[in-house]
């Protein structure tokens, strides 16, 4: 109940007309809602503290902290077996911005090997963000060997998914492999999408 209420004052629909400092307010009552529901143990609403305070939306601390407070609400959410497909879901898009909080260093040290297996875990879900991060960690070999098809795979699976900019870099990685290899790459990226993106690559 909880949840739904935040979800609620987050969308606006408790006042349609309410003015900017009214909305600040039901944005910020929808986060004492979520943290309230998130320490009881409700996973969406763990994904969505540690979202509402990575994006800045919630301003009460330093960057650092809320990095720190982030990451711990994400790690919270992801320490559990999902039980419904919005579970599910929001735990991707936490591991993807884990991902993504580790290899930029976002106030923690880089760790591209880290940042590959938070990648990794969100693409099981079909993350469209997720799959084209791991192609770019691929193509740039950030804590793996440079892999041109390996990225491919990845991108590739990006834009079946509808990520925007993914085609862009199928056609730059397309240009360092010959026929073979191309082919070889969009042969597993399919056996991929039909395994349901389950353990197509390991962890490193």
């Amino acid at each position: 109940a909880m949840r739904e209420l935040a979800k609620v004052n987050l969308s606006g629909k408790a006042a349609p007309y309410a003015l900017p400092d009214a909305i600040n307010d039901m944005r910020f009552r929808a986060y004492e809602l979520f943290a309230s529901a998130a320490k009881l143990g409700d996973v969406e609403s763990q994904c969505k503290v540690g979202s509402l305070i990575d994006d800045r939306k919630i301003k009460t601390k330093t960057k650092k902290e809320a990095n720190m407070e982030a990451i711990n609400w994400y790690e919270k959410a992801l320490s559990v077996q999902p039980k419904s497909g919005a579970e599910n879901w929001c735990q991707a898009n936490s591991a993807n911005r884990l991902g993504e909080i580790y290899e930029k260093g976002n106030y923690v040290s880089k760790n591209y090997r880290v940042a590959h297996n938070w990648y990794l875990r969100a693409t099981e879900s079909g993350q469209k963000e997720a799959l084209f991060n791991l192609g770019s960690i691929y193509e740039r070999g950030l804590g793996v060997a440079r892999n041109y098809e390996t990225a491919l795979i990845f991108y590739s699976m990006a834009s079946k998914r509808g990520h925007s900019r993914a085609r862009k870099y199928i056609k730059r990685v397309s240009k360092k492999l010959d026929v073979a290899k191309i082919e070889s790459a969009k042969s597993s990226a399919f056996t991929c999408r039909r395994n349901r993106y389950i353990k197509c690559i390991q962890p490193i």
